[in-house]
């Protein structure tokens, strides 16, 4: 996952730097010379002396793609050549930065109860120094509706769990995004348990803002997206309300009246496989958001213009683009 944060350009997405192998050669290296040393002092002999490392070699050619996948190895790489043919026939952007980061899978709100476990923190922990040492310069975390609403139970172990999430986070330097979403309620991607029939839209509206400002509150991001992909919303919560472009804007609009934005951008969008992706976002920009949000996946030629649209959009507002989610969904590419 990368984060796509400047002014709205082109979409791209790039691999950290090698910075990260190196120390962890060069960590290595040392860990063998000093436990050389050891041994051979333990056993009576002079100190094993430290050696050069090997010269560097020209890297062997990639093994062939497995049959099975060849088409589907195929049709990936030419999408992805197609569009860095795109991209290279498109103007530079002036004064666009990029922030690339990922998704802090370990404190995901679809993971419930197992949040409040004691190892959770730890791997939240170890993935943050991972990131960093990898050049990554921002994380992403998802955190569910409604664990932090107060009638849920242990709603205010998740807030403090999550408010040092983000403590850690910020100790470490990097950009902070969350992604308020839906649990997953009764599909295998979550043990979160809601039944949305019980809430009225205007209650959830109500619980919603409210848990959009604990999080504001308390987490500090320095980014908070409100909806990302309206679809998926619509069915996992059955509110038609957000199906259309004009509802799901007046439902940010309505989420977002009232929070501080002194630390906190808050932004909207939708996923790219979206065929009407772009009057949603037109929608957003036209409203209050800060920035608007992006999901690339799967990959294709259709989806990369629909990408292309999305940040035309963002660059006329005058508003960034933050890419909360895009991975090379292994499944061949659309058109």
């Amino acid at each position: 996952m990368h984060l796509r944060l400047g002014k709205a350009g082109p979409v791209e997405s790039k691999l950290p730097g090698g910075r990260g192998w190196k120390l962890v050669h060069r960590l290595f290296a040392t860990a063998l010379t000093l436990l050389l040393m050891l041994i051979s002092a333990r056993l009576g002999g002079e100190p094993v002396p430290a050696t050069q490392p090997p010269a560097p070699t020209t890297p062997a050619a990639p093994p062939a793609v497995p049959a099975e996948y060849a088409k589907m190895y195929q049709s990936l790489s030419a999408a992805l050549d197609w569009w860095q043919q795109t991209l290279d026939r498109q103007p530079p952007v002036s004064n666009a930065q990029s922030i690339f980061g990922a998704h802090v899978l370990a404190a995901n709100g679809n993971r419930g109860a197992q949040l409040l476990q004691p190892m959770t923190l730890p791997m939240v922990d170890l993935t943050l120094d991972r990131l960093k040492q990898l050049g990554v310069g921002g994380v992403t975390i998802s955190i569910s509706f409604p664990l932090l609403n107060e009638d849920q139970p242990q709603s205010a172990d998740y807030l403090r769990f999550y408010e040092t999430v983000g403590e850690h986070v910020r100790a470490r330097g990097l950009y902070f995004t969350v992604e308020q979403h839906i649990a997953f309620s009764d599909t295998p991607f979550s043990t979160v348990k809601f039944d949305y029939r019980q809430l009225p839209f205007a209650d959830f509206i109500t619980a919603f803002h409210h848990m959009a400002r604990l999080i504001i509150e308390h987490v500090k991001p320095d980014a908070l997206t409100l909806l990302s992909e309206p679809d998926t919303f619509v069915k996992l919560t059955g509110y038609q309300q957000a199906r259309d472009p004009a509802g799901a804007a007046r439902m940010i609009e309505r989420v977002g009246q009232g929070l501080d934005r002194s630390h906190t951008k808050i932004g909207a969008g939708c996923g790219a496989w979206l065929r009407n992706a772009p009057e949603f976002d037109r929608a957003f920009a036209a409203g209050p958001v800060d920035y608007l949000s992006l999901h690339i996946y799967p990959i294709g030629p259709g989806v990369f213009t629909l990408c292309q649209q999305i940040a035309d959009i963002a660059r006329a507002a005058g508003k960034p683009v933050i890419l909360d989610e895009a991975w090379l969904s292994k499944t061949e590419a659309r058109t």
